[in-house]
Order: structure tokens, then sequence, then C-alpha cells
């Protein structure tokens, strides 16, 4: 099953930080007769070969809102922000934009001191890359993206496919911890 709805609005976060996910599966009730436009802050989610909400939504296409939702969490931008907009027509490109600069300047975003730190949130930008490149067949799976964070994380432990994490905090105490400015050195 697909979600077809993912966006940071559709995650809430419980007492200990655990995320929910909200609109699971609802796309497939709506009325197609409403669906000609996205949504302001839908279409920016959406992997381009299901913009045209006459399009159906696939796993694939899951996996490439998830990463725009990482990238979302990582930049600190929402995707439809004006300078996002500024640089590209969603938060892929313009993450893409800057790190090519960085690349052309010279800056290495990994050698700021605290590398442990800063080799997780670079191996998490690019699983968020990973997620939303533009052909749906280069997408990781779903399975493959938690098997990427969690080696990102240093975890050992692989569970069952019917179990789910619930260890809050541990990752996102690493993103906590640093200032706020590096959340956009990318």
């Amino acid at each position: 099953m697909t979600h077809g709805n993912l966006k940071s609005s559709n995650v809430l976060l419980g007492s200990d930080f655990e995320s929910c996910l909200t609109d699971y599966g609802l796309n497939v009730f709506l009325n197609p007769d409403t669906m000609d436009e996205p949504s302001a802050t839908s279409f920016f989610y959406r992997a381009p070969e299901c913009r045209s909400f006459q399009r159906p939504q696939t796993q694939s296409a899951d996996v490439y809102s998830f990463g725009v939702l990482l990238l979302e969490l990582l930049t600190g931008k929402t995707p439809y922000q004006d300078l996002v907009q500024a640089h590209g027509s969603d938060i892929p490109r313009w993450v893409r934009s800057v790190r090519e600069e960085e690349t052309e300047s010279g800056d290495d975003p990994a050698s700021s001191g605290n590398e442990s730190s800063e080799e997780k949130l670079q191996a998490l930008l690019n699983i968020a890359m990973a997620c939303v490149s533009v052909s749906p067949e280069n997408r990781p799976t779903m399975r493959e993206v938690l098997k990427m964070i969690r080696d990102a994380r240093g975890e050992t432990h692989v569970s069952s496919n019917n179990s789910s994490d619930h260890s809050p905090g541990r990752w996102s105490d690493t993103v906590q911890s640093l200032p706020r400015d590096e959340h956009l050195s990318i």
C-alpha cells in the first residue's frame, strides 16, 4: 500500500518524539474530479512522474516524498519556500545547486570539527538525495532506506518485518545538538 500524500504536515510526533503518519492511504477515497490541480504544499513533495494528480502514486513515489521530507528536516527549509524556488522549482534541485557551489568553492561540509555528527548528517543527506532521484528506477526501496539510515546511525540490529523502531530521539539528538546554522550547511 502506498501513502500517496507524504509530507511534513502529515507526520505527527508523540510525547517521546515517536513519529506517526496521518492521512495514510486516504488519497484513494478522494474524488478524482477534485484532483486536477495539486495543492500548493503537496505538489512539492510529489515525485516528478506523479505531479499530475491524474497519475497514481506508487511506492517509489512515496520514497521520493520521504526524500523531500528528509531534505526539509536537514535544511530547515520547506520545499515551497521562496529561497528554494529562486534556485529551482523544488528542494532537491536547490540542494543539488548548493552542493555544486560548495564543491566548486572547495568547501568541505564534513570538515567543521564534529566529524561523527557531520558524517552522520552527510550520510543522511546522501540517503535523501538517493530518494529524490528523478528516475523512479534509481530510487531505493523504503526497506533499503531504513537499512541505510540504521547503518548511518551505527545501529547493528535488524528488526523483523512486523516490528517498528520505537527508539525515538537518537538521530534527532544528533541533529538537535548542532547549532541551527549547521542544519543549513549541506
